[in-house]
């Protein structure tokens, strides 16, 4: 079986304005031929086990979630560190704590109002700080496990150093900053490869062990999806200097003063509508629809009309049996897009299939969909790396482009 990929990525998709923006073929990894083996070699004497005999179950062995991700040297970048600077200042001030909120609870990146050559002294969308360096992905090989080798951030550095100087007193509590860095060692975030999503739940991602922790910001650090609009959304801001995350300098949606910037915007996650949910806090893009239709395990679509374009959806024409073409497809939202472009965008996605192996080491199947802690573990079936970051936006004088995100339609076509 020689199986081939594509992708194709649409602004507008489906309107008389449908743009596409990026196709090109994908790289199938060695996981895709481990997976069928698995699948061919796993004995049908489990049938008559009942405990075991859904090991059989073939949907098993197909794809379940699609990630995203950057470059590895991103995950030290962007809004990974910058953030940092942001609530220090917050913290430094005894702007957070308990009710206090901080001065600005969102991604933060800080940069210079003449960042852009070709638009100087404009609010600037693309010139995010720490992107003078090499910011393209890893080349793809058969032999890739992951999207990226490390995807480890400055967090645990950065709560290391507040431990040993002290330097926040009681808002940053030491038994909290122990506790997270233990999350943060044993998580499989400093090595998943791609970006994760625990601002979802911040406590269920043990970013916030004691009560009045999560005012504490730490989940903004490792990012990288917003939350969802029933649940306020997330904010990202762009600024020039940290003392225009004070609520009384009035950054607004956009704003260029004296040589200064500042925009910030509000982001409504997609992918983590409190309604489906559909993206775990390890940053798995669920499947919410197989190729027969049927609403994948764990979502139900009498609760929310929106579940298609939220998830991955499985589909296949009625000619497959000859082209054998099985398509993969998602929406990423423009408040996915926006947000996640403060932490480097997106240069790297993939599709994965279930690990039933290292599944069942957690429990037997049906595996279902629980994003706060799910069970399922997966191995990579295809990737694709871009040259060009797919969250780009431009800017238009002091119309910034944070403003301006359109949704994008992703299309990955598998040929078995």
């Amino acid at each position: 079986m020689k199986i081939k990929g594509k992708v194709e990525v649409y602004t507008d998709y489906g309107s008389k304005d449908q743009k596409l923006v990026c196709e090109d073929n994908n790289v199938i990894v060695d996981g895709a031929g481990e997976i069928i083996v698995d699948m061919l070699t796993t004995t049908p004497s489990l049938s008559g086990i009942e405990s075991a005999s859904a090991i059989l179950d073939t949907s098993n062995y197909t794809i379940q979630a699609m990630t995203f991700g950057k470059d590895e040297e991103g995950y030290k970048r962007h809004a990974h560190i910058d953030t940092w600077s942001g609530l220090d200042f917050s913290w430094s001030n005894s702007a957070s704590g308990g009710s206090t909120p901080l001065y600005f609870s969102g991604a933060m990146v800080f940069v210079s109002a003449n960042s852009s050559p070709q638009n100087p002294g404009a609010v600037s969308s693309i010139f995010p700080s720490g992107s003078q360096y090499n910011i393209l992905p890893r080349y793809p090989s058969p032999t890739d496990k992951k999207l990226e080798l490390d995807s480890e951030t400055p967090l645990n550095t950065l709560v290391t150093q507040s431990t040993s100087t002290n330097t926040y007193g009681s808002l940053y509590p030491a038994t909290s900053a122990s506790h997270i860095q233990n999350v943060v060692n044993t998580s499989g975030y400093n090595n998943i490869g791609h970006n994760t999503n625990v601002l979802l739940d911040e406590v269920a991602a043990g970013f916030a062990p004691n009560d009045g922790d999560a005012t504490l910001g730490l989940g903004l650090i490792q990012g990288a999806f917003p939350r969802g609009i029933h649940s306020g959304g997330t904010s990202g801001g762009i600024f020039a200097d940290v003392s225009q995350t004070k609520p009384t300098v009035g950054v607004g949606a956009s704003s260029t003063t004296s040589g200064n910037i500042g925009c910030s915007a509000i982001f409504n996650s997609n992918f983590n509508d409190d309604y489906v949910q559909s993206m775990d806090i390890s940053g798995y893009l669920g499947k919410v629809y197989n190729e027969y239709g049927v609403v994948g395990s764990g979502f139900t679509l009498a609760d929310h009309s929106n579940i298609y374009s939220s998830g991955v959806v499985v589909s296949a024409l009625t000619n497959f049996s000859s082209t054998g073409e099985v398509i993969y497809q998602t929406v990423i939202g423009s408040g996915d897009l926006g947000f996640t472009n403060f932490y480097g965008g997106i240069y790297n996605i993939g599709l994965w299939a279930l690990d039933v192996k290292e599944s069942l080491k957690y429990g037997v199947p049906p595996y279902a969909w629980v994003p706060r802690s799910n069970l399922r573990k997966y191995k990579l079936f295809s990737k694709k790396s871009f040259t060009k970051n797919l969250a780009y936006i431009q800017d238009y004088g002091t119309n910034a482009g944070i403003n301006n995100y359109k949704d994008l339609t992703l299309i990955w076509r598998l040929y078995f």
